[in-house]
């Protein structure tokens, strides 16, 4: 790293989530500027990953020490689009940080404008964490329930004869929805299961063929999952950990390390309780985060065009100067100016370039 500007390093992951086991390894992650000649000249990295090179699919152990590197601008952007790993480091506690500079302060100091209800990686993450080996149990059980109701059923009848004798689930249910009847859409019901959406006026046989190719799509670790077999606890844990703290984040506006949850994420993580017992809290927890977050007083969007416009002035203007050269001041941003060439307030304008003139026409400071 010796060719790069560090922005800030950090200890990263189960340390600071405070689930960390004897068998737990030393993640770090930092942050880095790329040299604007590098930018320039097409070499600039968004990543760089230090550590013990190791084998396809093999594991770390504890003795292990990784530290992943993220370009400034691709750290800000992960910030921006709801990154798991970003919104992590912006709450990091100080006693965890290795090295910093005043660019972190300054994020830090306005990562109110880094933050929304923008999360979508974030329960994406979630969601796939969850239905590596987790969730899919449970809809497989539902899927297998539905198999066997059918399978003594007559093949040639229709669905429709059967579904008041159909018990009905979350993942079982009946519903309204359109379709093309004789050239013109008219409302009808369905009965759905898993998501997919079968009109009562088809054949049995037309539903179990369609529930077959989905029962071998879902694998047999999913089907372990069923029996509390083969889950991958670590990823289970993981789900668990990113709803308790974007749920958090959306009632609070911050997130506290280490998580108040430390000890049930471990238990989780260790592979110490059944997964029954907590497969219908996980669902129920990713539906409650969703929920807080759509309610939450997080701002709809980030503020893109204050981190554009820092980006630029961080990257363009050599230090230690640092002032006026895309019209505004380093030590006072965020100012904006009103241009009346451009007849707007921004923070950042070509129409001025020399320091001297920050606060003369055509701008006017404005707050």
């Amino acid at each position: 790293m010796e060719t790069f500007k560090k922005i800030f390093q950090t200890q990263f992951g189960s340390h600071v989530y405070g689930t960390n086991t004897p068998s737990s390894d030393t993640d770090y992650k930092g942050i880095f500027q790329e040299s604007l000649e590098n930018i320039l000249l097409k070499r600039s990295k968004d990543s760089i990953v230090q550590g013990r090179s190791k084998e396809f699919g093999e594991r770390n152990t504890s003795e292990d020490v990784d530290v992943e590197w993220k370009e400034l601008r691709q750290f800000i952007d992960d910030c921006c689009t709801g990154q798991t790993y970003a919104l992590d480091l912006l709450f990091t506690p100080e006693k965890w940080w290795v090295d910093n500079s005043p660019e972190w302060e300054f994020i830090l100091k306005n990562r109110s404008k880094l933050i929304s209800k923008r999360v979508e990686p974030y329960i994406g993450y979630c969601r796939r964490q969850a239905g590596k080996y987790g969730l899919k149990g449970s809809r497989l059980g539902e899927l297998h329930r539905v198999l066997d109701f059918f399978k003594d059923k007559d093949p040639k009848k229709l669905v429709g004869e059967f579904v008041e004798d159909l018990s009905k689930t979350e993942f079982v249910r009946m519903v309204k929805g359109e379709s093309r009847r004789n050239g013109e859409m008219v409302m009808e019901e369905f009965l759905e299961i898993l998501g997919k959406k079968f009109q009562l006026n088809k054949q049995v046989l037309h539903v179990n063929e369609s529930l077959n190719n989905l029962n071998t799509k879902y694998g047999d670790r999913s089907k372990k999952a069923m029996e509390n077999q083969g889950i991958d606890w670590k990823a289970v844990s993981h789900a668990f950990r990113c709803c308790f703290q974007l749920k958090e984040l959306a009632e609070t506006g911050e997130i506290v390390f280490p998580l108040k949850e430390a000890q049930f994420l471990t238990e989780i993580k260790v592979g110490t309780l059944d997964y029954p017992t907590i497969q219908e809290k996980l669902e129920k927890l990713m539906e409650e985060t969703i929920k807080a977050v759509e309610s939450s007083s997080l701002p709809e969007t980030p503020d893109r065009e204050f981190w554009d416009a820092w980006i630029m002035e961080t990257y363009l203007t050599p230090p230690p100067k640092r002032r006026g050269l895309w019209g505004y001041c380093y030590e006072h941003f965020p100012l904006k100016f009103y241009c009346i060439v451009c007849k707007e307030k921004k923070y950042v304008c070509h129409h001025i370039s020399n320091p001297n003139e920050r606060l003369q026409p055509p701008f006017r400071s404005v707050r």
